[in-house]
């Protein structure tokens, strides 16, 4: 039980063993997947007379694979089918990749499968992507020509005819019909009639032929900048129309060619992706086999190797060393030092609500681990808040469906269906407690009868019903806040704290205690000198508390009855659930008055209001529910700060090998 409130017991292993025996030995490490290799600082390093190791010599190898193909597997990529967007699947972490079944494979068989990969098809996927992206530069070129064009598509004139000849300059060009008078009145002034000018109407613009004498041909062009004349500029022989017309053939052309190359593209796409994607991978993995000794410290001869590993497995990492290193190695070992990484160790009904506590902080590796005490919690207050027992049915269903499809790809998800199926049955408790199903609608609409007439409690709706469910939601926070206390205290004194327990956490206890038999003996529930025995302790409490805090005392003492009052959002959230679901109520009935479409419109505001409402408020519930663990809750005895455990393991996305699970993970 006491284990259940810390984090793992984790053992910090120093290996010195041959340097020859420093590839097999991080390739088991790597596969078993249970041991964190640590950083081994500059400092420590200094103190020994160590250097820093050096990645094995095959990473540069590695390293050079891996951007070929990755250089590759980006011009294959485009291919890959777009599969839309599951936003809760992407926040769960939740991961649809197929898996390509594979046998074991050794360093050399995986260099050698990457290098045939690359060797048969590297060159023909370059080349083809180079070429892909010239024809797409002329594509792009000839389509904003033919664009430019499109106004010229039927000119009979020969383009040989545009231009500069022995005594005349001609253009054509396009411009808008409304400057045609003003342009064709500048013409004539600086021309003086020296010119010919033809015009052909084209919606609101107008082609424009003009030819002049050779010595205006540089007022005829700067008239053409001054009214912007879209000029025609194209190479080739004969009528502009059919010059236009072989360029419209030539794009086509081009169009055909990238296409035929795109096709033989997709055909490696179709036959080598997958290939590429698992060779890829085992190359990543061998690569994070070579780099990792950057953390390890070397002598000549030997390898210095510092692991975290959990307690509970550290005889098994010991005869994997020894095994490897034939006996020849030195290990030792420290136990629960308070720099050791954190991992989160719960009972199979508590470990989903891990990610709750990990949202927050990570404990220390000697705090508490609050896991355990978020999970009925947690649920109790999103419960209060969300108060619906069809709802509580619909959140149910929800998490176990998210548990069976993505839970079985993702852990993530897993913990987030199980989650949703503990606060949907708190909210079926305390739907069946104040008759809330649907709102009114099986009280009002199917039984006849008011909510409260059905609650097995009372309807927070009815009367004054309302302060009766705040002055509950009140006392269930000042007792979570209380219990917070009773941690704090649990928590210090397993840690030696024993001063910081008596003045930090022990006097609210008395304090409030004190205040209750002060009270109590004030109204005749206890003999009147209960009255001052009350008032005594609640004075030597908070004496106790200006010792240990200080001026802080009064803050907290102003905090604890803002702090509690902070649990009323229990009720407020369950009054809003309640009246929206009624307003949805009310509306799809005044709506089902409608004649013959009635029935249907007030089916849809009935269901698509209620699933809304739904949404809506078990967002708020979450939030809600949450802000009360980290704020009132952690606030009295938590404070966190640990580091996570981060062994050194193989993590597989697109391989698994036959008959090893070790390296299959589910959450990234």
């Amino acid at each position: 039980m006491i284990a259940m409130f810390r984090p793992a017991r984790m053992c910090r292993m120093d290996c010195i063993v041959e340097q020859d025996k420093k590839a097999e030995l991080a390739d088991i490490l790597h596969r078993k997947g249970i041991a964190q290799i640590e950083y081994f600082g500059d400092k420590s390093i200094e103190k020994f007379a160590l250097e820093r190791d050096e990645p094995l010599d095959r990473a540069a190898i590695i390293s050079n694979l891996i951007l070929r193909l990755r250089k590759v597997i980006d011009v294959l990529s485009v291919f890959e089918p777009r599969t839309e967007k599951n936003i809760l699947a992407d926040m769960l972490g939740v991961d649809y990749t197929e898996r390509v079944e594979i046998k074991e494979m050794s360093y050399e068989e995986i260099i050698k499968n990457a290098a045939r990969i690359l060797d048969d098809h590297e060159n023909d996927i370059e080349t083809l992507s180079k070429d892909i992206q010239s024809l797409d530069g002329r594509i792009s070129s000839n389509e904003e020509k033919l664009r430019s064009y499109a106004i010229f598509d039927d000119i009979e004139e020969k383009i040989e005819n545009l231009g500069e000849s022995r005594y005349t300059y001609s253009m054509m060009g396009a411009f808008s019909v409304a400057s045609l008078d003003k342009f064709k009145a500048k013409l004539k002034k600086a021309l003086k009639g020296d010119f010919f000018i033809d015009e052909s109407p084209r919606n609101n613009k107008v082609i424009v032929t003009l030819s002049t004498s050779r010595e205006n041909r540089e007022k005829l062009e700067s008239l053409a900048r001054e009214f912007n004349i879209e000029r025609i500029k194209i190479d080739g022989e004969g009528k502009i129309k059919n010059i236009i017309a072989g360029m419209r053939a030539d794009l086509e052309d081009i169009k055909r060619e990238k296409k035929e190359k795109k096709d033989k593209l997709m055909r490696i796409y179709k036959d080598l992706y997958k290939d590429m994607l698992v060779a890829e991978e085992l190359l990543k993995l061998e690569l994070e086999k070579s780099e990792v000794f950057i953390s390890c410290a070397k002598t000549k001869r030997t390898l210095v190797m510092r692991l975290w590993v959990p307690q509970k497995r550290v005889d098994e990492i010991e005869k994997i060393i020894k095994k490897i290193t034939k006996n020849s190695c030195v290990i030792e070992k420290k136990t629960d030092l308070e720099e050791a990484p954190i991992l989160l160790e719960n009972s199979r009904i508590a470990k989903p609500f891990e990610g709750l506590t990990k949202m927050f902080a990570l404990p220390r590796y000697n705090e508490i681990d609050p896991t355990f005490f978020i999970m009925p919690t947690f649920c109790l207050f999103f419960g209060l808040m969300l108060t619906d027992a069809i709802y509580g049915i619909v959140l149910m269903i929800a998490g176990l469906v998210t548990e069976k499809t993505m839970g079985k790809r993702s852990d993530n998800a897993k913990s987030a269906g199980f989650i949703m199926m503990g606060t949907g049955i708190a909210a079926v408790f305390f739907g069946v407690l104040t008759g809330s199903y649907l709102g009114d609608f099986v009280a009002k609409y199917l039984m006849g009868i008011i909510p409260n007439q059905l609650a097995l409690w009372l309807d927070p709706m009815y009367g004054s019903n309302a302060m009766s469910v705040l002055l509950v939601a009140c006392a269930m926070g000042f007792v979570h806040i209380m219990f917070g206390h009773f941690l704090g205290i649990y928590d210090k004194k397993r840690r030696g704290m024993l001063k910081d327990a008596l003045f930090e956490h022990v006097p609210w206890y008395i304090l409030v205690g004190g205040i209750a038999v002060a009270a109590m003996g004030k109204f005749g529930m206890l003999p009147e000198m209960a009255l001052y025995g009350g008032a005594a302790a609640a004075i030597i409490g908070l004496l106790m508390l200006i010792k240990g805090l200080g001026f802080m005392a009064f803050i907290d003492l102003i905090g604890l009855v803002g702090n509690t009052l902070s649990y009323a959002r229990l009720l407020a959230m369950g009054l809003t659930t309640a009246g929206i679901a009624m307003s949805f109520n009310f509306l799809a009935g005044m709506v089902y008055q409608i004649p013959y479409v009635g029935i249907v419109i007030a089916a849809i505001v009935f269901i698509f209001g209620h699933l809304i409402n739904i949404l809506i408020n078990s967002l708020g519930a979450f939030v809600h529910s949450l802000r009360l663990q980290y704020v009132e809750h952690f606030g009295t005895y938590y404070s966190g700060g640990g580091r996570e455990f981060k062994p050194f393991r193989e993590m597989r996305i697109h391989t698994k090998i036959k008959g090893h699970d070790f390296g299959d993970i589910k959450a990234r």
